[in-house]
């Protein structure tokens, strides 16, 4: 467990993005959002990324970024829903990984209309519950701490707790 370097894992829409800012802030560490980066030296959107070189193609390109990203210090890493799936190894052995757990309706009610996520855009609810049902397992036996997330403030203070204490 590396306390310099935090990553918040999650399905997508569990609130990642949004805890990170505020963890960020109130511990005084800089934020870097995986899928943003990945974007940023893609040159292109996730979407594109997937389109043009389908899911494998984008999990290499996310393994390249974040070996790069994991470098640094003292950040909190808004990983990509995903991110976990072949990236637990790196993830475990150089960051703090905590789990969002969030109730998948939630997630839902944030992601069902969103186009900008490829393995949802235009899926049913049952197909995307399905994906959250293969994934819950991953990301909570592949991280340091789970937190059942509702509030953001609540999270964020029992992570700065879990991170004191460990």
């Amino acid at each position: 467990m590396n306390k310099k370097i935090i990553t918040l894992t999650g399905f997508m829409g569990c609130g990642k993005t949004y805890v990170s800012k505020i963890l960020a802030r109130e511990i005084g560490y800089g934020i870097i959002d995986s899928d943003a980066e990945i974007e940023r030296r893609a040159g292109k959107s996730i979407p594109q990324i997937m389109a043009e070189e389908g899911e494998a193609g984008f999990r290499l390109a996310e393994r390249r970024a974040l070996e790069d990203i994991l470098s640094g210090e003292f950040f909190v890493l808004s990983a990509g829903g995903g991110a976990i799936l072949k990236n637990a190894d790196l993830l475990m052995s150089r960051t703090t990984v905590v789990f969002l757990d969030t109730d998948f309706d939630k997630c839902y009610g944030r992601i069902k209309n969103d186009r900008n996520r490829p393995l949802a855009a235009g899926k049913s609810r049952d197909e995307i519950f399905r994906l959250y049902r293969e994934r819950y397992e991953i990301y909570r036996t592949n991280c340091h701490f789970s937190v059942k997330h509702e509030d953001a403030a609540i999270t964020v203070k029992k992570i700065k707790e879990f991170l004191q204490n460990n």
